[in-house]
């Protein structure tokens, strides 16, 4: 009997938890100011923009060499660590495995290396 009222209480806290998030505002666009990591100068601004298509990535750049580069979302807002490890790894909700944007599978944030252009 313990075990049912314990297994209840979990499920309502559940649900009450849903329905908290589901009362809150929808985001439209969040906005990624980044630092640049030990012996690095990158740094910039990246916008991420709700569509009706899905979602627009825009960013602006500085400190990177010209030519192209790859961009990676990880699963943390935090580069505190010298090597940004506390960033921990690339955004992956479904357990993808890793690939680029040509992959049929692959973790969404791994958007590949060489499809931006820096001047």
């Amino acid at each position: 009997m313990i075990l049912g009222i314990s297994v209840s209480c979990q499920v309502e806290q559940q649900e009450e938890a849903e329905e908290e998030i589901n009362r809150l505002p929808e985001i439209e666009q969040a906005i990624c100011v980044l630092h640049p990591t030990e012996d690095n100068s990158a740094s910039g601004t990246v916008i991420f923009t709700k569509t009706d298509s899905g979602m627009h990535v825009s960013a602006e750049m500085t400190g990177l060499s010209e030519g192209k580069h790859g961009f990676h979302i990880h699963e943390y807002g935090d580069c505190s660590a010298p090597d940004a490890v506390s960033a921990g790894g690339h955004f992956n909700p479904y357990d993808q495995p890793h690939g680029g944007p040509g992959d049929a599978e692959r973790h969404v944030g791994d958007l590949g290396p060489g499809q931006y252009k820096c001047k």
